[in-house]
Formats: C-alpha cells, sequence, structure tokens
C-alpha cells in the first residue's frame, strides 16, 4: 500500500514537471519553429485534455488540430470560465484553470481580428473542477526597493505594508466582515474590511504606544476590544477598549497579583476568563471578569518562551485543554504544540 502511494505521487511530481518543462518549450519556440498557423476553411478539432481534474490555478494542456499560433487570437474555455492561454502551437496548447469553473466542457475558439469567433471545437471528454485551498495576497504590497516602502492607509492594493504581523482577530459583531491584526515589530493594530476592501489605522493603539500582541474579546454581550501587551515595564498587559466608544476609550485590566511585563500570550475561554502569559514568567494567569480577580491557574515548564494561545476543539468537563504554540527566540521556525490541561473550580464547559 505504501508503495502504491510513493509511486502514484511520484508519477504526479513527474507529470507536474513533464507539463512545466513542455509549457516552457511551447515558449521557447521560434516563429520558423511552429507549425503550420490556423487555417479558416478547416474546423478546430479537440482530441484531449490532461489532465482529466484540477482546480483554480492549474496546468492544463489540450490537444488538437488548427488551433493557430496567435495566443492573442485563441480563446479557451474551461467549465465555462474563460481560461488564461499561456502558449499554442497549432495542436497543443497551454493554458491555465480559471476560477469556478464548475462545468465539465473543454472548449476552444479562434478569433477574428475584432475579437468575433470564426471557428470552434469542444472535447468529447469531461472535465472535472475540484475545489482547493488557494494561498494568496488578501491586503498589503511588496516593494522592491525598501526605500519606496511604506505604511498607510488605503485601498487593499494600495495600503502599503505590513511588517511582524502577530496576530488577527475577527470582530465577533462583523459577520466575518472586519478583522484587526496587530504588529509585534511597528506601526498600529489595523482594521481590515473586506466589504469595502480597505485598511484603517488605529493609531490610538500602536507598536510605539501600547506595544499591542494578542487581540481578543469580552465575553458580555458589549464584546468589547481585549488588547495583551507586551510592556517594556511592569504594568497591567491587558487592557479594554469599548466598542461604544469605537474602541478609542481604554479601561486596565488590573490583576491582583500585581503588574506585570511582556505579555505575549492570552485567550478568552466561553466560560467567561480570560487565561494569559507573560514571556519572562510563564505562568498562566487567570482573569475572571465577574469576580475581578486573577490566580495563576497553571505555569509552563519554561521561562522566556513566546506562547501562543489557542482554544483546543475537544470539550472535556471540568477540563480546559489549551494547545500551547512555542516559538524560540530568534527561531521562530521551531514550532511546538503541547497540550495543557488545567482544572476548572466546577465551572461547565461550553
Amino acid at each position: 500500500m505504501k508503495k502504491e502511494k510513493c509511486w502514484k505521487s511520484l508519477y504526479s511530481c513527474l507529470c507536474a514537471a513533464m507539463l512545466v518543462l513542455f509549457a516552457f518549450g511551447l515558449v521557447s519556440c521560434k516563429d520558423d519553429d511552429l507549425k503550420g498557423g490556423f487555417d479558416p476553411s478547416k474546423p478546430i478539432v479537440v482530441t484531449d485534455f490532461m489532465p482529466k481534474e484540477g482546480g483554480y490555478g492549474n496546468n492544463l494542456m489540450v490537444y488538437g488540430d488548427n488551433f493557430g499560433n496567435d495566443v492573442s487570437k485563441i480563446r479557451v474555455t474551461v467549465g465555462g470560465k474563460q481560461a488564461n492561454v499561456i502558449s499554442v502551437k497549432n495542436d497543443v496548447l497551454y493554458c491555465v484553470v480559471p476560477k469556478g469553473a464548475y462545468g465539465d466542457e473543454v472548449e476552444v475558439s479562434a478569433c477574428g481580428d475584432e475579437g468575433e469567433e470564426i471557428a470552434y471545437g469542444v472535447a468529447e471528454a469531461k472535465f472535472t473542477y475540484k475545489k482547493q485551498w488557494l494561498v494568496t495576497t488578501i491586503a498589503g504590497q511588496r516593494f522592491e526597493d525598501w526605500k519606496d516602502a511604506k505604511e498607510t492607509e488605503g485601498s487593499f492594493d494600495n495600503c502599503g505594508y505590513m511588517e511582524g504581523i502577530s496576530w488577527f482577530a475577527f470582530d465577533p459583531k462583523s459577520n466575518f466582515d472586519i478583522m484587526y491584526i496587530s504588529s509585534a515589530a511597528l506601526g498600529p493594530v489595523r482594521k481590515i474590511n473586506f466589504a469595502n476592501e480597505t485598511v484603517e489605522f488605529l493609531s490610538h493603539i500602536s507598536y510605539s504606544t501600547e506595544r499591542p500582541t494578542i487581540i481578543n474579546w469580552t465575553p458580555d454581550e458589549n464584546q468589547d476590544m481585549i488588547v495583551t501587551r507586551d510592556l517594556t515595564a511592569d504594568g497591567n498587559v491587558n487592557i479594554v477598549y469599548s466598542r461604544v466608544s469605537g474602541f478609542t476609550k481604554k479601561v486596565d485590566l488590573e490583576s491582583t497579583l500585581g503588574k506585570l511585563r511582556s505579555g505575549n500570550a492570552a485567550m478568552v475561554h466561553p466560560d467567561g476568563q480570560l487565561y494569559y502569559t507573560a514571556y519572562y514568567t510563564q505562568d498562566i494567569y487567570r482573569y475572571d471578569f465577574a469576580t475581578k480577580e486573577t490566580i495563576t491557574a497553571s505555569k509552563h515548564v519554561k521561562k522566556n518562551e513566546n506562547l501562543r494561545f489557542v482554544l483546543h476543539p475537544i470539550i472535556i468537563p471540568d477540563i480546559l485543554r489549551v494547545w500551547i504554540m512555542m516559538t524560540r527566540p530568534k527561531h521562530s521556525e521551531f514550532l511546538i504544540l503541547l497540550p495543557v490541561a488545567m482544572a476548572l473550580p466546577d465551572m461547565p464547559m461550553v
């Protein structure tokens, strides 16, 4: 079974490599090496294509006859959506599967000087579109020269760079249209508006003033913004910005255990309590919004670790399970996930 999977994986890799090499070969062909161009007296014939299934951005090779040699005069439709044609050589063309190609036909059309269709062919075989995860840039710009780099507000394609992003949190009252991101390196908290496709600064919550690290939301009906701060001196690492003020007015969450610095992990549990820790102590603290009391709920085995908390999806009665992600200083590529169980005092899990 393992051998069969290995061969399938190897076969897929070889096919992908051959497609890329073949595509480069098509692009590099000189005009005098090309086969005859499009003949308007003959029909377009689509004999085959490969692969027979794929998703957005995948390569697709289409075989047949009388495609011509001019990319600007060939149109390929995959699953009802127009594909981006990379290269064409009369009997074969190379294109990219378009987004949302849910139909099953692969069609090739030759176009006249005005873009009108003058010949058409369709493959007998059917194409199967497969949804897949896609990593892409939503907002932010890349600058070739750092001297040109800038931090700014604006539309998604003109909002400058975002460096050192440490956390993001969707506004729970926004239907996932609004997201806030914090930066551990520099710059203010940013409000990402997916509906309007804009980026806005919360300049009063910036690295130069509050040093924001983690963003959470209070468990009450207001769902105010909780910011955990990487303070350089002892203070109240957790503060709350009220929603009614547009997240401009803040109140400190004062710990009954005293002040801390370098808050670097926090998580609000559905039971109405805030769990957080600090870089230098690694104690895991629990703040109760109802009693306003803080206790030490647990302790991490090491000090000077950058931690992040995420609520464990498996609910166990009377036990809070947290995934702790550790990033070692100067070696953030090493991630360790540890399940940590902390007993809760007779409180039901949600």
